[in-house]
């Protein structure tokens, strides 16, 4: 398990320790039986022997004070948990690191490798000196008297037990510092005697998993050893109730010594007890103490999760804050092995147990309710995740999981719980005569209880529906499953809303999917340990029975949080709450939003609309008795958070956005002007807190979010000219249309909107010339994620002249067509090594199970050499840091081929998958503003306009030329996504956008060539390109012709007249409209 320490980690730590205390003791040795030879006999010895003496004694003295001293220098001031918290993380930790595998794996230096370091000097040292003090041992028995001379005798023999002691000492420094890989061949040799009789024996539980899965578990668990060890060191006698309770020194918490089953069964003995103690003062006996130690730990095992050198978050605040509201990572708020043993242990039933039994608005009902909120919300990821072998022989992960919520007693449970934790959270006001601190935490805790169970029954809806609706639920697939669904739940989950306009193109339009492929879209599928991961080879879940029991049904989990009741007190409390900051405004709002919102399931939007794309709410707020009371409160919320300024954000970022999402899914449309206001007060912090990825994400979703209520809205010359004078409107977007944005100068961009044209225009050509100022790079530049969503919705509000018209609105005119041009080009501009005339054939993996296309055969044949290869990354792997470690494990064999992984598993990551998605939309939305600024902006293409200068030309001309010119130049998703055609539709487009502009733009390209200046720019260089190719295609074969689209054979044709007549009127200056 990921979250826990193993019972064979446990059992190496202490053989290592065993191990290390003999070499301790060895050590001790040496130096009592150096001080007897030198001080007893030193007048019999040699000046040779004596001094090698001397040398090993300071050599063992030296040695142990180094390693005590790296020791304090480490962990001084530092308890257990501490140790546990900064693993891979504290700089103090962390000496140097390099990285392996491409630099996908980072190594570091840190205690373990300190220590062994000093330890393997020190043992080599020590084995020279002792040869060396062997070999002197004949200056003693050469001499004439040494028979006579009893004191040259017994020194003799000091000297002799002293070098067995030194070669005792040794071997075991060198069964400490190579102790990993020697435990390691021990544990192989078992498994090989043991597999005749027991063949399912592993010697990991994580043999089911993914190559990049498996490494990671093996390396979090070598971590999780490490602090066992040190636990183990200072105080091994502990046991799980002191090592909880003494937090200064220790701090464990109680899943470090037992299992989540062991601690919910102490719960569950001791619950007749919890309503006494709290009432009769008991609470510090021994049953107390053991109660809150088992509570405790399962709250802090609800709230960790492993992602282990993820570097995405600002900070873990932050993420914990932000992390369910994010489709792209909000798989990853909770362990799910931990999450897996709790409901395997009814934790849930213990904990609805425990709320019944204990007093009114006690301690246990708050760490109750934290545990449910933790654990609850990872209902929806447990079917996606692959079973460990070691949870016993047969278990199946996800068919236990889907068994449970289909089942009615967990069904009964859930609500149950849900109708307490409402009771609960209604029954107390922040007026309480209560402690305020300890009112609020109580209702903090059953809110984020009610909404992590509202979070997981959305989220299992939303994949069901989804799945259905593409045909893809195979208990959907036919009428029968239908017919035997329980009575009054045939069509539970059918929730219809009528959009209010068309949608546009999603990639999955077809009926039949392959599922193999369509699962890769889904974030869930991919690995909980990593945001940005790997896939899972998982099938996807059947949600049928889960939706339709545990969610649809009569007395489920929707009716119980969408009675009218439970709807009041949530918005009341929303809307009255005095801190709209507040957490408690947060939770109220998420679990509306998990009720009325469609929900995104997916990491990317893949050019779909909310309301034709996404899946159906799980409820409707006409089916409420009070539905007209509910849209006013709404309402009411909504005019309460767009009351300040687009500058200031009172509430919390993503209450906005859900805030939005529910009205335009419920199809409350007249409030569109403020939920714009509160959509571009989002936008504006963004702006203000640039810089971590997940603010991207969320960037992007306001987005898309503001255009889907642009798009559907009956008022968008109203919203078109709210979002040009918002500062988180046009001038945003022209920010987040530059994949590099200055961290320094977008805070300066914040104000002064009537001038921000032109420093804007400044600052771009500063950078391109090279002219950044210094400070500047102090303050360094943020990689921009945001470009594809910002170009759709600005493509979206340009694409419409009727009405207010933003390209003819710019105070700043030529600045601001100056800016825009920049950033298409360099959207639109190839990679490097596809300019110099290179394929990225990076991209064109094959789907599971076959081979990549355009891979060197020669690899292939090679095969049997492939293990030799990465010796890097097997020295410092498997050799390096396994030195003096103790609880190293090999995180590959040997000899295992890791060649397949790094070609093919490192590209399918979620990372690759995002950049190259956000690449192909970027620069078909892209071409779309290029289009629309050419049909929207004749007088553009005026002799005397500055867009047509030379110098724009030299910009803009270049890259529209490459993607007609260069081969690969227009990305290529990987193939595992299956989006083959969705590419091809968006390419088909790209070329006719993009040869429409060519049209319009090359005449006057050709004509600012007739005047030609000084040397040739990029705009020749790029006309002789596009002449080239027009030549071959002009001469080419009459079918490839035919098969091109009307506009690029229309772009061919034009730029085959116009070489021609440049060519026999070289000094008359052409028309663009004649020529065109």
């Amino acid at each position: 398990m990921a979250f826990k320490i193993s019972r064979s980690m446990k059992n190496q730590v202490r053989v290592y320790k065993l191990v290390e205390f003999l070499e301790s003791g060895a050590g001790f040795l040496v130096l009592t039986v150096l001080t007897v030879d030198v001080g007893t006999y030193g007048t019999a010895m040699s000046a040779r022997i004596l001094w090698l003496c001397v040398a090993l004694f300071v050599l063992e003295v030296v040695s142990k004070v180094m390693r005590g001293i790296i020791y304090k220098e480490y962990f001084q001031g530092m308890s257990c948990a501490q140790v546990s918290k900064s693993q891979g993380q504290s700089s103090r930790m962390i000496l140097g690191s390099f990285h392996v595998l491409n630099g996908k794996v980072r190594s570091t230096f840190a205690y373990v490798s300190l220590s062994a370091f000093v330890r393997l000097c020190a043992m080599i040292a020590q084995l020279g000196l002792g040869v060396r003090l062997y070999r002197a041992i004949p200056d003693l028995t050469r001499r004439r008297d040494y028979h006579e001379d009893w004191a040259k005798m017994r020194a003799h023999e000091f000297i002799a037990v002293t070098c067995i002691c030194l070669l005792l000492h040794s071997l075991l420094m060198c069964i400490l510092i190579f102790f990993g890989l020697e435990y390691a061949l021990f544990r192989t040799c078992l498994y090989a005697l043991e597999f005749r009789r027991c063949r399912d024996m592993q010697l990991t539980d994580n043999g089911h998993f993914p190559f990049w899965e498996r490494f990671e578990r093996i390396r979090l668990e070598i971590e999780t050893g490490v602090t066992w060890y040190f636990h183990y060191n200072r105080h091994f006698c502990f046991q799980a109730v002191e090592a909880h309770s003494n937090k200064t020194e220790c701090g464990l918490p109680g899943y470090w010594f037992y299992s989540v089953k062991e601690l919910v069964d102490m719960v569950r003995e001791d619950l007749p007890d919890l309503y006494e103690e709290v009432y009769e003062g008991r609470k510090g006996k021994t049953s107390g103490k053991k109660v809150d130690m088992a509570l405790g730990s399962l709250k802090h095992l609800s709230k960790q999760n492993k992602m282990g050198g993820c570097e995405l978050f600002a900070s873990d605040d932050e993420m914990a804050k932000h992390m369910q509201d994010l489709s792209q990572a909000s798989r990853c708020k909770t362990d799910v092995d931990a999450s897996r043993d709790f409901a395997r242990a009814q934790g849930y039933l213990a904990m609805l147990r425990v709320i019944k039994s204990s007093a009114p608005n006690s301690d246990y009902i708050k760490m109750a309710a934290s545990i449910l909120a933790g654990f609850a919300s990872s209902l929806s990821v447990l079917p996606w995740q692959p079973s460990p072998l070691g949870l016993g022989d047969g278990f199946d992960s996800q068919h236990f999981i889907l068994s449970m919520l289909q089942d009615d007693d967990f069904r009964s449970c859930t609500v149950q719980l849900l109708h307490s934790l409402i009771k609960q959270f209604a029954s107390v006001s922040p007026d309480s005569p209560l402690n305020g601190s300890s009112t609020f935490d109580l209702q903090d805790a059953t809110l984020s209880a009610i909404c992590s169970f509202a979070n997981a029954a959305s989220d299992i809806h939303a994949h069901h529906d989804d799945l259905k609706t593409r045909g893809l639920c195979p208990s959907c697939l036919t009428d029968a499953a239908r017919r035997d669904a329980p009575a009054g739940q045939e069509d539970c989950c059918e929730v219809q809303i009528t959009p209010s306009r068309s949608g546009g193109e999603g990639p999955t339009k077809r009926r039949e999917e392959d599922p193999e492929y369509y699962k890769m879209q889904f974030s869930n599928s991919f690995t909980t340990l990593r945001p940005l991961g790997w896939p899972l080879e998982t099938p996807i879940p059947d949600f049928h029975g889960a939706d339709n029991v545990w969610v649809c049904a009569l007395n489920g989990v929707r009716s119980a949080l969408g009675k009218q009741e439970t709807v009041d007190i949530l918005l009341n409390a929303a809307i009255h709450w005095p801190n709209l900051s507040s957490s408690i405004v947060t939770d109220c709002v998420r679990t509306l939003s998990c009720l009325w919102s469609r929900r995104m399931i997916k990491w990317h939007r893949f050019d779909e609309q909310l309301l034709n794309d996404f899946p159906q709410p799980m409820a409707l707020i006409e089916d409420l008795e009070r539905a007209d009371a509910v849209r006013e409160k709404l309402k009411s919320l909504v005019d309460r958070f767009s009351e300040f300024p687009p500058d200031s954000m009172i509430t919390a970022p993503f209450c906005n956005l859900h805030v939005a999402k529910i009205l335009i899914s419920q199809g409350i449309r007249d409030v569109d002007a403020q939920v714009a206001k509160i959509l571009l007060q989002c936008l504006c912090y963004w702006r203000r807190a640039l810089g971590s990825r997940e603010l991207d994400w969320f960037a992007c979703e306001t987005i898309e979010t503001l255009r889907d209520l642009f798009v559907t809205s009956t008022e968008q010359d109203s919203l078109k000219l709210q979002i040009w004078q918002s500062s988180g409107g046009v001038n945003c977007l022209r920010l987040m249309l530059n994949d590099k944005v200055s961290v320094s100068r977008s805070v300066r961009f914040c104000r002064e909107a009537q001038t921000f044209g032109h420093r804007f225009r400044e600052h771009m050509v500063s950078v391109q010339d090279g002219g950044e100022q210094p400070w500047a790079y102090d303050a360094g530049t943020h990689t921009n994620r945001c470009v594809a969503a910002a170009a759709r919705l600005f493509a979206e509000l340009i694409q419409s002249n009727k009405g207010f018209n933003i390209l003819s609105q710019p105070q700043d005119g030529e600045a601001f067509f100056e800016t825009l041009i920049m950033s298409l080009s360099s959207i639109l501009a190839p990679e490097p090594d596809q300019r110099a005339g290179q394929l990225d054939r990076s991209r064109t993996d094959g789907p599971p199970g076959r081979s990549i296309p355009g891979t060197n055969t020669t690899s292939r044949s090679c095969s049997s050499i492939l293990p030799l290869l990465n010796i890097t990354a097997r020295l410092v792997l498997l050799f390096w840091e396994s030195l003096g470690n103790p609880a190293w494990r090999p995180v590959f064999g040997l000899f295992e081929n890791i060649n397949s992984a790094l070609t093919e598993s490192s590209e399918h990551r979620l990372e690759y998958f995002e950049t190259a998605v956000n690449n192909l939309l970027a620069k078909v939305y892209a071409a779309r503003i290029a289009s629309y600024v050419v049909d929207r902006c004749p007088q553009l293409f005026e002799t005397s306009h500055t867009f047509c200068s030379r110098h724009l030309l030299n910009i803009f001309l270049p890259p529209l030329v490459d993607h007609f010119v260069l081969p690969g130049a227009f990305p290529r998703l990987q193939r595992r996504l299956g989006l083959d055609e969705w590419q091809v539709r968006l390419r088909e487009e790209a070329n006719n956008l993009i040869a429409k502009v060519l049209i319009r733009v090359i005449p006057r390209a050709y004509e600012l060539q007739q005047h030609p200046t000084e040397g040739r720019g990029e705009m020749e260089r790029a006309l002789d390109d596009l002449n080239d190719w027009a030549i071959r295609l002009h001469i080419g074969n009459r079918e490839e012709r035919q098969k091109m689209p009307d506009m690029v054979s229309g772009l061919v044709d034009l730029v085959h007249r116009l070489h021609s007549d440049a060519k026999r009127r070289p000094s008359q200056v052409m028309d663009p409209a004649e020529s065109v």
